[in-house]
């Protein structure tokens, strides 16, 4: 979900040249993020914890929702030809 959500505000804020659409850039960018909130966060949250599994969690999130996107962009791409757009 925070791929969706920085996407969102990526496009809000008009930035579209950082919107975040390949395999690469949402495993990464998951991984970023995913190592923030494990290992970063809990120095200064102190009711926070760390668990590298969830970073697993936050990537295989990501994948899935890059995945879905990659799917549905096609579907879509194919409905539109089939119409003659």
């Amino acid at each position: 979900m925070i791929v969706a959500i920085a996407n969102t505000i990526i496009l809000i804020g008009k930035q579209n040249h950082l919107y975040i659409n390949s395999f690469l850039k949402v495993s990464s960018f998951t991984f970023v993020v995913g190592i923030f909130w494990e290992y970063v966060t809990p120095m200064y949250l102190s009711n926070s914890v760390t668990d590298p599994w969830d970073i697993v969690a936050y990537m295989f999130g990501g994948c899935i929702y890059w995945l879905t996107t990659t799917i549905l962009t096609k579907k879509k791409k194919e409905l539109l030809e089939a119409l003659n757009y």
